[in-house]
Parts: structure tokens; C-alpha cells; sequence
């Protein structure tokens, strides 16, 4: 199921009663993809924050939404990833990077490059340590990014990269 669809089928919205028997199965089951251009993470923050918000106004028991990312770098641009990673910090995105694909190039380098930061950051935001620390371990990863690929150190307009407001 593509997220930028209407999220939810029409057949929910009939009664109450189909819905309440059917809204439940219909967030179980299902997949979600979120598609993520040049780490602009703005709308999976937003399904995410529609759904979370939707599962609690239905006080639907749902322990583990399924979420698939699939990523797309064309233009590199760290503002983007850094507000991505503080999401992920926040708990207001998914962390689910190696659940999906990587469309570039540079597949396994990349790949190893953003599961590394994705689990440090993951990791030191469960062990309690402030966002201020963690957002200097997150610069000191932009070295490797640049050597891995070098548009990585170039600045990005907001119109290039497809990001949007943070």
C-alpha cells in the first residue's frame, strides 16, 4: 500500500459497524511504504503522525505497524538527513532503513552508511543521551557521507532536493 494514496478504503467508511470490525485488520495486515526523495522525511512524518493519531482516536489495539521505506537519493542534501535522523531521535519517523531499497548507484556503501547512523543514533537516543551530544556525533558522520560521495559536502536549495519545512 503506497502511503500517498488515500490511506484508509472506502469500505471503512460505510457504518461504524463495518468500521470497528474492519479498521483494526486493515492497520494489522497491511504493509505501509513510505518513499523518502533525498531525505526529506516530511511526509513520513506526517503518515505517521496521521495513523498514530487515527489508531488512538479509535483506541485500536495495534502493537506493531509495518512500514517499509524505500529511499531515493538524487541530490544529496545533509540539512534534510539531519532532520530525518532527529525524527528518528524523536520517534516521529520510523527507523526501518534496512526494511526497504536504496535507489542509487552507491547501494551497499550508502546502505552501511545510513544503517550506521540511524543505529548510533537510535542507540544513544535509548541509552538517555541528549540530542545536543548525539547531533555532534551525527556532524562528525558528515566526513564519511562527502567521502562516499562528494555532492554530500554541496549545499542544496530547498527547490532541487524536494525538501520540504522541517
Amino acid at each position: 500500500m503506497d502511503i500517498t494514496e488515500p490511506l484508509e478504503p472506502d469500505l471503512l467508511f460505510v457504518c461504524r459497524a463495518i468500521r470497528t470490525e474492519a479498521l483494526c485488520m486493515f492497520y494489522a495486515e497491511n504493509t505501509f511504504h513510505l518513499d523518502t526523495i533525498n531525505c526529506d522525511s516530511d511526509l513520513d512524518h506526517r503518515a505517521i503522525g496521521r495513523t498514530r493519531h487515527m489508531i488512538q482516536r479509535e483506541r485500536l489495539q495495534i502493537s506493531n505497524l509495518k512500514y517499509q521505506l524505500r529511499v531515493t537519493v538524487n541530490n544529496p542534501d545533509w540539512a534534510a538527513l539531519k532532520v530525518w535522523v532527529r525524527r528518528v531521535y524523536d520517534k516521529s519517523v520510523v527507523n526501518r532503513f534496512l526494511k526497504g531499497g536504496v535507489a542509487r548507484p552507491a547501494r551497499d556503501l550508502f546502505k552501511a552508511l545510513m544503517n550506521g547512523l540511524f543505529t548510533m543514533v537510535a542507540e544513544m537516543r535509548d541509552a538517555g543521551v541528549r540530542w545536543e551530544v548525539v547531533e555532534k556525533m551525527v556532524d562528525a558522520q558528515h566526513e564519511a557521507f562527502v567521502f562516499a560521495d562528494p555532492r554530500w559536502a554541496l549545499p542544496v536549495s530547498t527547490e532541487e532536493s524536494g525538501t520540504g519545512s522541517a
